[in-house]
């Protein structure tokens, strides 16, 4: 009996997973096959992710180290095919991207082929052009559904389900509508190219507005906070160093100290480890949330944003670590504070 590993993803996900091969114009002959795969791949993830949690993670009670890793296991079983459906949804997307810098092209190429006397069906055919890349894979498909003999209103209906662009979606739909009406379709062409072409100088307007913002986010998240939290950091290393040297034994606080004699400063304790550790977590908030709100303000969604995330992230966490690292020891050496 042959197991169907494809049937442990969710329905949902399934469908995912093939809306957005078409959307990318990924051409998978088995689909099962492809899923198959998939299945297999996530769990070996997730069972590397077990065994190495198993023998890494610092716990002495082995039934927590288990309970932990087989979490650790099950969270890797549900965040890879999360991983996998975005990276089909990121080249859908790029895929759409390349058909909107064509679409009012090949709108204006078809209005040309009406105006000079061929039917709206065959100067859809006529308007294929190899420099429109994908959309060119979506006017060739419908060709041959024209020609199979579908009308040319399902024809357009169809295709402008087979692409996640929402300029081609809606210039199909009016397009369509246009038909059924009996309106001038060279006219109506013209129009749709010339709103897109304004809608995209809009874009870029807006988007060069925006600069400033994205540009003050990556400054704060990238460079700031990591550059305060280090500088907090050895500052809190060297007060620790100096407060464990001095013996308060030897001085009188009620008389140096005011308000603070009753302290006894010899006794804080404060543990580098567990303050880096905090540190750490903060920084990796704050450059994965400039990552997602920087893609959101630029490219209209936070899922851009994940492409950018690890790269925040590394910078922001490596320019604490630098600061961290070799600021204690060259202050120390400047002021000779003994570090502990």
């Amino acid at each position: 009996m042959k197991i169907r590993f494809e049937n442990l993803l969710l329905k949902s996900q399934r469908e995912e997973i093939k809306n957005y091969l078409i959307y990318a114009q990924i051409r998978i002959y088995n689909v099962v096959e492809f899923e198959r795969t998939i299945v297999i791949f996530i769990l070996i993830g997730a069972l590397l992710a077990f065994l190495i949690s198993l023998k890494y993670l610092p716990l002495s009670n082995f039934q927590y180290k288990i309970l932990f890793s087989f979490l650790i296991g099950l969270g890797v079983w549900f965040f890879l095919p999360l991983v996998i459906i975005s990276i089909l949804s990121f080249l859908a997307d790029s895929v759409a991207a390349e058909i909107n810098k064509s679409l009012s092209d090949a709108l204006f190429t078809m209005a040309t082929n009406i105006r000079s006397g061929t039917v709206p069906e065959q100067a859809f055919i006529a308007s294929i052009r190899p420099q429109f890349g994908p959309l060119n894979n979506l006017l060739r498909y419908a060709a041959v559904e024209i020609e199979s003999g579908k009308t040319f209103t399902d024809t357009i209906k169809e295709i402008s389900e087979l692409t996640t662009s929402e300029s081609f979606r809606e210039s199909m739909r009016i397009l369509a509508e246009g038909i059924r009406s009996g309106a001038e379709i060279d006219k109506i062409l013209e129009s749709l190219a010339t709103n897109i072409l304004k809608r995209e100088n809009l874009q870029e307007q807006m988007a060069a507005e925006i600069k400033s913002y994205e540009m003050f986010i990556l400054g704060t998240s990238l460079l700031a906070a990591p550059l305060l939290y280090g500088i907090s950091f050895i500052m809190i290393t060297i007060l620790t160093g100096l407060l464990s040297s001095v013996n308060t034994g030897h001085i009188n606080l009620s008389t140096n100290l005011g308000i603070f004699s009753n302290i006894n400063f010899s006794n804080i304790n404060i543990n580098p480890v567990l303050l880096q550790a905090a540190y750490l977590l903060n920084i990796i908030i704050v450059t994965a949330s400039a990552a997602l709100i920087n893609a959101e303000l630029e490219k209209g969604s936070v899922k851009y944003g994940i492409v950018s995330l690890p790269l925040y992230v590394i910078i922001g966490l490596s320019i604490f670590l630098a600061i961290s690292m070799l600021g204690p020891s060259l202050l120390s050496q400047l002021i000779h504070v003994p570090l502990h």
